[in-house]
């Protein structure tokens, strides 16, 4: 059975903490505008990459979140 995949985009303790809950049970990727490779973490900064998911979550600083959302 192919897991349902989900996008976290931003990466702060809320995104790590999201990612902690979902990765058992979903394929994720985290978007990070500036993505370097971590260890074993599947991050993009592709953000057509991270739309084909199944669900996206954002998990951006309340200040930040209009803008983002104005941005994608």
């Amino acid at each position: 059975m192919n897991k349902k995949t989900v996008t976290i985009i931003g990466f702060g303790r809320f995104g790590k903490t999201l990612y902690e809950l979902l990765k058992e049970d979903f394929e994720v990727i985290i978007y990070k505008r500036n993505s370097t490779p971590q260890t074993n973490l599947p991050t993009t900064s592709d953000l057509k990459k991270a739309y084909e998911s199944n669900t996206i979550f954002y998990a951006v600083p309340i200040e930040a979140f209009e803008a983002v959302i104005s941005e994608h």
